[in-house]
């Protein structure tokens, strides 16, 4: 019976110096990764869960809608301000469909 050879893992160069074996997370050597510097150029793979903070408060619309709510043109006033990237919601906007009823 013959036996194949081991496999090796491939190769993988530093993301920063491309020359020591990446090691540490986000694709850096050791002497790179001990950096802060260094380590800040390059993005985590999981984000912590700070981040959404900004992200999940997005600036209010300038002016609300008089639009009723679950009507095409409520929709489409929605679907702007998501393009917008502002908060989908004004305070001052109609009333809710369930008071409506």
């Amino acid at each position: 019976m013959i036996r194949k050879p081991k496999s090796r893992k491939a190769f993988r160069p530093c993301r920063h110096c491309q020359k020591a074996p990446a090691s540490r997370p986000r694709g850096l050597c050791w002497g790179c990764y001990k950096c802060r510097e260094i380590r800040r150029r390059y993005t985590r793979k999981f984000l912590p869960s700070s981040i959404h903070d900004r992200y999940c408060n997005p600036p209010l619309p300038p002016s609300p809608t008089t639009a009723r709510a679950g009507t095409r043109e409520k929709l489409a006033v929605l679907c702007i301000r998501a393009m917008f990237g502002l908060n989908l919601w004004h305070p001052d906007d109609g009333p809710p469909a369930e008071m409506l009823r």
